[in-house]
């Protein structure tokens, strides 16, 4: 959802302002050839002009896209009902203090270690 609705209109948003700059740099008398750093002080200029600008005139999209995948809704699983993505029905993320269970309560790991036992391989991690 986020490719469709936010990423691809802001790169063809910032694709515009790429080119109208290019054109606008290449049309002055004084123009020569592009640098490396002339090219990059451009696009670092277009990007923050183009995220500007979708962020003004795309809010409304911008909010629903990241609410339709769950990135901007409660984290009390009130609104889990707003989440919609393409091939996954009915999909809940849940309240997240319901379960605080760790990984570690859920594995199922012995108390002790035999550090004699040539099956278990330790990572050096050169603090010693």
């Amino acid at each position: 959802p986020l490719d469709i609705s936010v990423n691809k209109p802001f790169k063809e948003m910032l694709r515009d302002l790429i080119d109208q700059k290019i054109f606008e740099l290449e049309s002055m008398e004084a123009f020569e050839r592009w640098t490396v750093g002339d090219r990059h002080i451009m696009t670092t200029e277009c990007v923050g002009n183009a995220f500007h600008q979708f962020h003004t005139h795309k809010v409304a999209i911008i909010h629903s896209s990241f609410c339709n995948v769950g990135l901007s809704l409660l984290i009390d699983s009130s609104l889990d009902y707003k989440i919609d993505i393409k091939g996954f029905e009915n999909f809940q993320i849940g309240h997240w203090r319901q379960d605080l269970r760790t990984l570690d309560e859920l594995a199922d790991v012995g108390d002790t270690v035999d550090i004699e036992d040539t099956s278990i391989e330790f990572v050096h991690t050169g603090l010693e």
